[in-house]
């Protein structure tokens, strides 16, 4: 004897904490920034001896080095240079309107000035000594890659990827881009998630990359597959009871993004039971099917609504 069970269901989740979408769009990719572009990204052997020596002994030095002549400002730029490597902010900032009055369009300190400020996450500072690289050399690759940097600093991610999309397009054709990275994060954030898709797997392609950073875009790229590509799951579950009986499930699962905040699922479930013969107990075959419609919808910053209806 066979027996058909039908139950309709209506549920409601509210759920408050870390939204797994909301905050993957927050919290970009880390890249510490530095004038030659994102190269600090690739395995390099630890320098750490050297940059101890230099700032123990380098950055405060006074005197020229032996057989070398300086004239003041080669001295003052130099020291400028090494204070703004090691983010000694009081020195660089006394000693750049000196270097810079005698020449505005150094671009070495320029740079070195605009990396010190992307270090202190000061979007102003790094605006204006970008702004000064160009202004002398408007087809400056880096001084463009602190503009980026800049608006991504202020949250104009629509801006900085287009500055590097430009940038790529004119100036790297058929080259590798050395600003990946960057591109790629403030790509995500602007809801470009087809060009982030594509640059984290040509940074994947290239073997010089990191393996921190290596499993960290390869984590990213399976965050924007969950969210914004459909996925499809099937699975079989089968119990055996003792004496008593056996079990099969057989389910399927469908899920899709129909917006950026709201993801729509849907799921069959069945049951296949067999009850064996035991004592009073006749021997019993049964199914049961359930099926179940709802959508996820982030509903703020750390919280989203399921909501299910089904039977």
């Amino acid at each position: 004897m066979r027996k058909r069970v039908y139950l309709l269901t209506l549920g409601v989740v509210l759920i408050g904490g870390t939204c797994p979408a909301q905050d993957a769009m927050e919290e970009p990719l880390p890249v510490r920034v530095k004038p030659a572009g994102s190269q600090d990204i690739l395995e390099t052997p630890d320098i750490s001896p050297l940059v101890d020596a230099v700032e123990n002994d380098l950055a405060d030095a006074t005197e020229k080095l032996p057989g070398e002549t300086l004239s003041e400002f080669q001295h003052r730029k130099r020291l400028l240079y090494l204070n703004a490597r090691l983010n000694r902010q009081r020195p660089s900032r006394a000693l750049a309107p000196e270097v810079l009055k005698e020449s505005p369009g150094d671009k070495e300190s320029l740079l070195v000035l605009a990396s010190m400020e992307l270090d202190r996450q000061n979007a102003a500072g790094v605006f204006k000594y970008a702004r000064q690289v160009l202004k002398y050399d408007p087809q400056d690759d880096q001084g463009w890659y602190f503009m980026a940097a800049g608006e991504s600093m202020i949250g104009h991610h629509s801006r900085a990827r287009a500055i590097l999309e430009t940038l790529r397009a004119r100036q790297f054709q058929g080259r590798e881009f050395p600003y990946n990275v960057d591109l790629a994060s403030s790509a995500r954030q602007s809801g470009d998630w087809r060009t982030a898709l594509a640059t984290y797997h040509e940074l994947l392609e290239d073997r010089r990359i990191a393996q921190p950073l290596r499993h960290e875009a390869r984590r990213i790229i399976d965050e924007i597959f969950y969210e914004h590509l459909p996925r499809i799951g099937l699975g079989a579950n089968y119990q055996h009871l003792v004496s008593t009986g056996e079990i099969l499930r057989t389910e399927a699962a469908w899920e899709s993004p129909f917006t950026n905040r709201i993801r729509l699922l849907a799921s069959v479930q069945r049951d296949d039971i067999h009850q064996q013969a035991n004592g009073d107990l006749r021997d019993l075959r049964s199914s049961r099917m359930e099926g179940l419609l709802g959508f996820d919808a982030a509903i703020a910053d750390t919280w989203f609504l399921r909501t299910e209806l089904g039977g």
